[in-house]
């Protein structure tokens, strides 16, 4: 219930993000296009505006990103393949590792609570290749078949010992992620080594949900 909750209270500042925050920074964009046109017709330099249109520009940005982040539309959407893939790029993009996704059976969609869970437990494995892997690349593996979910996160990093994941900021959300799934009657295992990578490996049943 309070995971749910969570997930609602995200949705919703997400939607607000985007329908308040993000339409009036829009409403400024096209006020401020409106304004150049203007003084170039007056035949003042419209340049002018230029720094006002590019903070607007980058701010509308990051809501969109943060929307995202909180609550992916993609998801909704499109399913959880393209989510995943839009996650790639902006993992790539945002901490400059190259992030591969493959994809095996991802042709329909899938209950949406096993949608949400993979997308949150990718996302937070993606979150500790950014924080502590010292990785230069990552991939990303979906595959649906008997029934399952499988998800694999990889990357060739420098790994860690098991007891690292009794550290705190490391271990909630290996916690977080573990209860996700369990919620599913899915599972969640690491493989690591030191200087041998991590490997996340992910099974959510598909056909049979309990929440």
């Amino acid at each position: 219930r309070l995971i749910g909750a969570q997930e609602e209270e995200r949705r919703t500042v997400a939607r607000e993000l985007h329908d308040e925050v993000g339409q009036a920074l829009t409403a400024v964009q096209v006020e401020l296009s409106v304004a150049q046109r203007r003084l170039k017709s007056a035949g003042h330099n419209p340049a002018l505006l230029g720094d006002a249109e590019v903070i607007t520009h980058g701010a509308l940005q990051t809501v969109r990103d943060i929307s995202q982040l909180l609550h992916p539309a993609l998801l909704d959407d499109l399913g959880l393949a393209a989510a995943i893939e839009w996650q790639a790029r902006t993992f790539e993009a945002r901490h400059g590792i190259r992030a591969e996704v493959q994809q095996d059976g991802m042709t329909s969609r899938l209950p949406r609570e096993v949608e949400l869970a993979a997308y949150r437990i990718v996302q937070e494995a993606l979150t500790n290749v950014a924080k502590h892997s010292r990785a230069s690349s990552c991939r990303i593996t979906l595959r649906h078949h008997d029934a399952n979910l499988e998800i694999v996160v990889e990357d060739n990093g420098r790994g860690f010992d098991p007891g690292e994941m009794l550290d705190p900021h490391r271990g909630l959300g290996i916690v977080g992620m573990r209860e996700r799934a369990a919620l599913l009657s899915g599972r969640v295992a690491f493989e690591s080594g030191s200087g041998a990578g991590t490997r996340v490996n992910v099974r959510l049943p598909v056909s049979e949900i309990h929440v």
